[in-house]
């Protein structure tokens, strides 16, 4: 999941359209229920279909509903489920997280659970280079998946030295020729991170030789935060091996920077730099000054927003938005802001969310 998907989903429009979620379960025997809780509410989604909709709307819809149940293996769930299907379209994601369970059928799909599995999973890039290759993985925790692009895996046309290469040049020259193809290299694998990240500011580990890590911080562009190096040769390594390798190393790397972003509060304060409370957040992060938003993981809240003004609620109200925290996040974020996650109740001296301001 990364934010070119979520683009997709939120732009999508076709009727019907249909969102199924649900809670799940990792382990057995308690798995053996969500097989059963599937197809009761892929029946639910059928019913509405063929009770709303002309037959000639939903047949392939209804088609794909019915395959579902085959399709999702019940054996590697986790804690939720989303699938979206439409007649041109179709969706699986599963989460860290429970889910609450409901169908929705619309001209769009749903996507407040994608956006918060999005935004509070802490997803990061997987790097890897070696002699042939440079493969890019998106990675959520230990979750690691080869990611998706035209130019992946990137072939690495950097040479050896030999001497035949480079006939009339010195040995120092041949060096730095092989070092400048390196950056150029990197340079495009930074192109791809860019895409695969729409843009956005982006968590990377870097897996590779001392020569390449170094090289690729040298030019790493301003929104590329390397949170974790790791030296060696795993070109050749599948997503389960490289996990066990990657998400301790990035675990550390996220625990440093929330010590860092720490240690910024008080400098942001006698600037005149910080702001607590949601309503000037708000205000604030909408304006474009939103450098770094510190949020507890788990913070949600309800209410309502009319004319740039946030009315805080006890529940979700009909016209109200459903989680305020993840508006301001989307916020933050599209204006070239980051978000570091912190552990429930960490911030509660500055009522559980924070911001450190550009000016």
């Amino acid at each position: 999941m990364n934010r070119i998907i979520l683009n997709q989903l939120q732009t999508h429009k076709s009727t019907p359209s249909i969102s199924l979620l649900m809670p799940t379960h990792r382990n057995f025997p308690d798995n053996l229920q969500d097989k059963i809780r599937l197809k009761n509410l892929i029946n639910e989604a059928i019913d509405k279909l063929k009770k709303d909709f002309s037959n000639h709307d939903t047949k392939s819809v209804i088609k794909k509903l019915n395959s579902l149940n085959d399709e999702i293996d019940i054996n590697h769930l986790e804690d939720g489920l989303a699938v979206f299907i439409s007649s041109d379209s179709y969706y699986k994601f599963t989460f860290s997280f429970p889910v609450k369970e409901r169908v929705i059928i619309d001209a769009n799909f749903i996507t407040r659970d994608l956006i918060f599995g999005l935004n509070r999973t802490q997803p990061y890039f997987a790097v890897v280079l070696d002699d042939k290759n440079t493969r890019i993985f998106n990675c959520e925790r230990e979750k690691v998946k080869e990611a998706v692009h035209k130019l992946l895996p990137l072939k690495n046309i950097v040479h050896d030295i030999k001497d035949g290469n480079f006939p009339d040049a010195s040995f120092n020259d041949r060096i730095r020729e092989n070092e400048e193809r390196l950056k150029n290299h990197l340079r495009d694998t930074m192109k791809i991170l860019k895409e695969l990240n729409n843009g956005n500011p982006a968590s990377v580990v870097i897996c590779g030789t001392e020569k390449q890590v170094s090289f690729f911080r040298e030019i790493c562009a301003s929104n590329i935060q390397v949170i974790a190096e790791i030296t060696g040769n795993y070109g050749f390594s599948s997503p389960s091996e490289l996990s066990k390798i990657i998400w301790p190393e990035a675990k550390k790397g996220f625990a440093e920077i929330r010590n860092e972003v720490i240690k910024k509060i008080d400098t942001a304060v006698s600037a005149k730099k910080f702001a607590a409370g949601i309503q000037e957040i708000w205000n604030l992060a909408n304006e474009g000054r939103g450098l770094i938003l510190l949020v507890e993981i788990n913070f949600a809240v309800s209410g309502i927003i009319k004319d740039n003004h946030v009315e805080m609620t006890e529940k979700f109200v009909e016209g109200g938005t459903e989680d305020i925290i993840d508006e301001l996040i989307e916020s933050v974020v599209s204006k070239g802001g980051n978000v570091v996650f912190f552990d429930n109740n960490s911030l509660e001296k500055y009522g559980r969310i924070a911001m450190i301001l550009r000016y």
